[in-house]
């Protein structure tokens, strides 16, 4: 194995990178990734569909997202890239309530999809042909968003404030705290997987789902957001390595990441670690060295050939990858113990 002065793999990690684990839209169609640790936000890109009034995931963490059918005055599904942004057209939709309009959706744990509109109905929405299932009628004022916390769902009232649906009688929504009234600060939910629940507007805030009160977590690089989610955190990328022969041309290879986002490889001579960088503890311990950076195909793999020094026979080598997304954070990949053969 080659002992260039490439730069420490370390050096790379140095400074912490952002947890942009959230996806919000605005009404124009912008989205943009945020920060639930900070409320901070940047741009990712367009939806390419405007008026988005809520987005949920399901079990698969797929996005979907409610805006506005172009060209009909109606409403559409669609599905949202989580690397992109961009959204693509599903199906229209149709309100239980003739010239209602869907201001809230969220799956529940079997990916059934609840949604209310502005007639204040909690309906089931089929994803495939966009009809609606009559639910229960709420009687809330003015509903802008709704959450599952576990098996019970939440939803932000601008006026009354974070209220408890009736799924099991279909009954009156509950103020789930009378003297804590509502906010236009919030416009959309979401919640990690944590069962922590969030609301964003142009601020993001965490909300007590015991009794509505708004936490600031922080804002900056977008407003108005009108729906809100939660990213799936990816399986993690795998790493392997071929052909670790003394005099022969080894493969390194890490499959199962984010297309276009960067692959870094490290190995140390000296020992497992483990070490510790901002992605996590590494099992390599200094001086860690690294190949070239990669990047990964369309299909998410990387892989690089190195050739292995003659004289390196008996030679142990641990070695480790690290994904890094295009939006930010990253993941570390398994870690593997060799000897050149």
């Amino acid at each position: 194995m080659t002992r260039t002065t490439a730069l420490l793999f370390l050096a790379l990690l140095a400074a912490p990178l952002p947890a942009q684990d959230m996806l919000g839209i605005d009404a124009g169609g912008g989205v943009f990734l945020v920060d639930s640790a900070t409320g901070t936000g940047a741009p990712l890109g367009s939806l390419g569909y405007s008026g988005a009034a809520c987005m949920a995931k399901n079990s698969l963490g797929e996005l979907y997202a409610i805006c506005d059918d172009l060209g009909t005055g109606r409403q559409a599904l669609v599905r949202v890239d989580p690397q992109t942004g961009a959204g693509s057209y599903v199906t229209a939709l149709a309100p239980f309530y003739a010239g209602s309009t869907f201001r809230g959706m969220a799956f529940d744990a079997a990916d059934v999809l609840y949604a209310e509109h502005t007639s204040s109905y909690l309906v089931t929405i089929d994803p495939a042909t966009g009809q609606s299932s009559f639910v229960g009628k709420p009687a809330t004022f003015d509903m802008r968003a709704i959450a599952f916390v576990g098996p019970d769902l939440y939803g932000w009232d601008l006026v009354v404030g974070l209220v408890k649906f009736d799924l099991v009688g279909g009954g009156p929504a509950v103020d789930v705290d009378p003297a804590v009234p509502g906010s236009s600060a919030v416009n959309s939910l979401a919640t990690s997987a944590l069962g922590q629940l969030f609301g964003a507007g142009s601020e993001l805030y965490a909300v007590s789902h015991l009794n509505g009160t708004l936490s600031l977590v922080g804002s900056g690089g977008y407003s108005g957001l009108t729906a809100l989610e939660f990213l799936s955190t990816p399986a993690g990328p795998s790493f392997s390595v071929s052909n670790l022969v003394a005099g022969g041309v080894a493969v390194f290879q890490v499959t199962q990441c984010g297309a276009g986002d960067t692959v870094l490889i490290g190995y140390s001579l000296t020992g497992p670690g483990p070490t510790g960088t901002p992605l996590g503890n590494v099992s390599m311990s200094p001086p860690i060295r690294r190949l070239p950076a990669l990047t990964a195909d369309p299909s998410g793999t990387a892989q690089i050939a190195v050739p292995v020094p003659p004289a390196a026979a008996g030679v142990a080598i641990w070695t480790q990858a690290a994904e890094l997304h295009a939006g930010g954070g990253g993941q570390l990949s398994n870690a593997l113990g060799m000897v050149v053969q």
